[in-house]
């Protein structure tokens, strides 16, 4: 069963990581730079995505890994085509597993903590 600690450091520290890239965003126009802050939001959100499913079997991060590792695989190919479609598509990826990682942590808090919890 996954932990309230854990739900609450994982949304925290992947709200910081979109804070600073919504930032870089603002204040910086190079592409590359902001791929680099955008590549560490989905290094992070991969390993949690395999923590999880590793230590707790969570479907929904086996299918994020499915999907976003070959991707991330694939971005060099995708930066030389087109630098926005590359930055896009890793956005998406981003945004979806954190809509997902809030959705989780919203499940684990109304979760009753024990049998007493559930009346």
């Amino acid at each position: 069963m996954v932990s309230r600690f854990r739900m609450k450091a994982d949304l925290s520290v992947q709200s910081i990581v979109l804070g600073v890239l919504l930032i870089s965003l603002a204040f910086n126009q190079h592409y590359i730079s902001n791929l680099v802050v955008l590549l560490a939001c989905i290094g992070l959100q991969l390993l949690s995505a395999w923590q999880l499913w590793q230590q707790h079997r969570l479907k929904m991060a086996r299918t994020f890994m499915n999907w976003a590792t070959p991707l991330v695989l694939s971005l060099p190919l995708w930066y030389l085509v087109e630098p926005w479609l590359a930055f896009a598509l890793v956005s998406i990826l981003v945004l979806i597993y954190y809509g997902n990682t809030i959705r989780n942590t919203v499940i684990v808090l109304r979760r009753p903590r024990s049998f007493w919890d559930l009346g």
